[in-house]
């Protein structure tokens, strides 16, 4: 049976980051996530020049994550799985707090 590399290996996630959507695209169902610094966590309006930017779509959404609730600017809770091409977001949830 072949792998199905479209799908992020879950062995390879990282544990809880926290991130800003930089862009999203509603109709097509994807986007991107800045992810935070432990500094950027704490003060924001001053992105790191070492930022690492992360693609999603939604498939890769927390289960219950509505993409509706998701826009632009959006702080968020993710894992970081490998994909086909590289590093994804993965269980991306809204933060609340």
């Amino acid at each position: 049976m072949a792998e199905n590399i479209d799908e992020p290996k879950p062995e390879t996630a990282t544990g809880a980051q926290e991130g800003e959507v930089t862009e999203l695209n509603k109709e097509k169902g994807f986007g991107m996530i800045r992810v935070l610094s432990d500094s950027e966590k704490t003060d924001i309006g001053n992105p790191s020049k070492t930022q690492k930017e992360l693609y999603f779509n939604l498939r890769t959404l927390a289960e219950g994550t509505n993409i509706m609730d998701i826009t632009k600017g959006t702080r968020v809770s993710l894992d970081v799985a490998i994909g086909k091409n590289g590093p994804i977001a993965v269980n991306i949830k809204k933060k609340t707090d």
